[in-house]
């Protein structure tokens, strides 16, 4: 079972009524952004957020959220008015947000986030990706 179906299951099964047409968009768009891209462990990068909002369904996270998950890594490729238009001013504001949040030089994040009074769902979100950096990273460290 890919790591998606695993995903949308865990959805489908979850007491929040996710929204599951958006979720498969995203995932698309994803894909598309990601196409023929590696991690370095050789693994499909796509493997990457679909992990990340995994994380953020167990956490019991709305569907902006998982959406965001999805999108974040990809939005590089797209102005936030394209992503506004495939998916909703909620989620192009997180993926803004969790990109400037993911560029602070770490001695300035607390300020950062008090200072710019950002939504708790993109601190939520950015645990998860911490997660799963250090279990990516720890796994391929040789001992």
């Amino acid at each position: 079972m890919s790591s998606f179906t695993a995903l949308m299951k865990k959805l489908e099964s979850s007491k929040i009524d996710h929204n599951l047409d958006m979720i498969m968009q995203a995932y698309q768009i994803a894909v598309d952004s990601h196409q023929g891209t590696v991690q370095t462990s050789g693994e499909p990068y796509i493997d990457y957020p679909v992990s990340v909002a995994s994380i953020v369904a167990d956490m019991g996270l709305d569907t902006s959220v998982v959406v965001t998950a999805l999108l974040y890594e990809s939005w590089s490729d797209f102005t936030i008015a394209e992503i506004v238009k495939r998916v909703g001013e909620d989620v192009a504001g997180l993926v803004d947000w969790f990109n400037r949040l993911r560029i602070c030089p770490p001695q300035n994040l607390n300020h950062f986030i008090q200072a710019e009074s950002i939504e708790d769902r993109v601190v939520k979100l950015l645990l998860p990706d911490l997660r799963h950096r250090s279990r990516h990273v720890c796994a391929h460290i040789k001992p």
